[in-house]
């Protein structure tokens, strides 16, 4: 019993000194899980199983998160996250980037990555809601999902991801609880009527309390793919293959108690997320090539290194400033609508500057006068919402209104 209560006075302390961020947030409350497993610890955690009913998903999650993103220490009897780094982000930035200067067939993921070592990132509150990850047609309305983070780890070949999403809390009850033919009329009675009552009860069944403050209903997924399978896939144009790379694929929404209702898919966007530490590293590198009128110093990279104080740890938090101007040109672009998609580029003639000079023909040597030979590659392209108008004569218009 003793032993019991010191690694939970051990799991609280270390709780008070992280920095509180979503990422290492959940992660951390797996962690909790995983302990809670092994040692048997019960209640008061703030851990998702909390009784001897705990589902089989949960069993799941916190065994495959464990082998992946947890150790167990040698000296102190207790499971801890592996070595850490905290990111923050604008994900409307990110995709910026990813579509004006990256490259998908330019990533070593080598460059990148650190094996075993954790990164975490974070989508910043005010930037959260300008990109949907996942969007579900229903009769009401379209649920929306968006990113809130990401934590990735890498064992060569496999990467392993935890992300957590979020969409409109009265959205996802809507979807639920009125357009379920599953439910009868009686359970959705029962449920409006307990909403109406006491609507603290169902944020705390349907959200973590993180999500709840944000009026968010959250889910997490727990993915674990070879690298090595998906490096020249276009999950696009290639889904069947982009689907054969996993090895895991788990998603848990914030009650257990509808898990079987949902279908489990890989997203398209997940091989995305391994390429932010390469946004992070071209701001790193990256300066203003002409120097400001005050000094003739080049400016500062985009990409600081903030510090946390939690206790008696001082945490290095990564963030990349977007300029003020492009941060509102980006989201408003992403506003109206649109995708960023990885697109296949087949190979074509450019024309050169100079007429006279010599270009590369299709086998790489400097042969053409005039042109050059651009190989079949990758790009991230965007493509526009679909806008659909219809005319409506205007007597016809009234007539709808007497």
């Amino acid at each position: 019993m003793k032993k019991k209560v010191n690694i939970v006075k051990k799991l609280r302390k270390i709780s008070h000194n992280r920095i509180d961020d979503p990422a290492p947030n959940i992660l951390f409350k797996y962690c909790k899980g995983a302990n809670d497993f092994q040692y048997g610890l019960g209640k008061g955690l703030g851990i998702f199983v909390k009784n001897k009913e705990g589902t089989i998903k949960d069993k799941q999650m916190i065994s495959s998160i464990f082998q992946s993103f947890l150790k167990k220490e040698k000296d102190a009897e207790i499971i801890l996250p592996k070595k850490e780094r905290y990111h923050r982000m604008d994900i409307s930035s990110y995709n910026h980037y990813l579509e004006k200067h990256f490259s998908p067939d330019d990533f070593d993921i080598d460059e990148h990555f650190v094996e075993n070592e954790i990164y975490h990132f974070s989508v910043s509150e005010d930037d959260m809601k300008n990109y949907v990850t996942e969007k579900l047609p229903v009769e009401t309305t379209e649920l929306k999902y968006h990113l809130i983070s990401v934590s990735m780890i890498y064992q060569k070949p496999y990467v392993s991801m935890l992300i957590e999403e979020g969409c409109d809390w009265k959205d996802f009850m809507t979807e639920i609880f009125t357009t379920r033919d599953e439910l009868s009329g009686k359970d959705k009675t029962n449920f409006i009527n307990k909403l109406k009552s006491n609507p603290k009860i169902m944020m705390d069944t349907w959200s973590d309390s993180k999500g709840a403050r944000k009026n968010l209903a959250t889910k997490v997924t727990f993915a674990k793919f070879n690298w090595e399978k998906m490096i020249g896939i276009n999950p696009y144009e290639e889904y069947t293959e982009y689907t054969k790379c996993f090895d895991l694929f788990s998603t848990r929404h914030s009650s257990h108690k509808y898990d079987a209702m949902w279908s489990e898919r890989p997203q398209e966007h997940l091989k995305r997320w391994v390429w932010i530490p390469s946004y992070f590293n071209y701001y790193i590198r990256k300066r203003k090539s002409t120097s400001t009128k005050k000094r003739k110093s080049p400016a500062k990279s985009w990409t600081r290194k903030n510090y946390v104080y939690k206790g008696e740890r001082k945490i290095p938090i990564q963030v990349v400033y977007t300029p003020k101007s492009l941060r509102k040109r980006i989201q408003k672009r992403i506003r109206q609508g649109g995708e960023l998609r990885e697109t296949g580029i087949r190979g074509y003639w450019r024309r050169l500057v100079n007429p006279l000079s010599l270009g590369k023909d299709k086998s790489g040597y400097r042969t053409e006068i005039g042109r050059t030979w651009i190989k079949p590659h990758t790009r991230m392209i965007w493509f526009k919402g679909e806008r659909v108008l219809v005319k409506v004569p205007f007597k016809n218009l009234l007539s709808k209104f007497p």
